[in-house]
């Protein structure tokens, strides 16, 4: 057989099990093929010696595949800060001070991945509830107290 003719016959059977099992290829298998092509091939001896067998042969389903995604995006979670009096005393005053005086403030808002910069005219104080209607241009957001971070005017 010519090296033209064994070249097609590899393409052939790689999309054969393309379209078999998608979900077989991985980033490893990608990997591994860069690997034999600068080696010049894996030998059948490293294949039998270490974990040869299992990372030839390694594939993901695309569940796991999300589950990995998932739990490495959760794992990016954050704590919310704890602020204390004296944080809070200026928050409070960058609040009243743009509900009596009707200018914008910027409020800091905790979010579990990244913060949120907010600005707008606080509109209403719900004390009950302990939320603030934030008003911006053409829209608003009620937003807890125990989310706001950090205030100015």
């Amino acid at each position: 057989m010519s090296e033209n003719h064994i070249g097609e016959m590899l393409k052939l059977s790689r999309w054969i099990r393309r379209e078999t099992f998608p979900s077989a290829f991985h980033l490893d298998n990608v990997l591994a093929w860069q690997q034999q092509k600068c080696t010049g091939g894996i030998s059948m001896g490293k294949k039998l010696e270490g974990n040869g067998l299992y990372e030839s042969s390694r594939m993901i389903i695309p569940e796991h595949r999300a589950a990995i995604l998932r739990q490495e995006y959760e794992s990016n979670r954050r704590v919310k800060p704890i602020l204390d009096e004296q944080q809070w005393e200026i928050v409070e005053q960058a609040i009243a001070e743009s509900v009596r005086e009707h200018v914008t403030v910027t409020l800091q808002v905790f979010g579990n991945f990244e913060n949120r910069e907010l600005s707008g005219i606080v509109n209403i104080v719900n004390t009950f509830r302990r939320e603030v209607k934030l008003c911006f241009e053409n829209d608003w957001e009620w937003i807890k107290f125990e989310d706001i971070i950090e205030a100015e005017v």
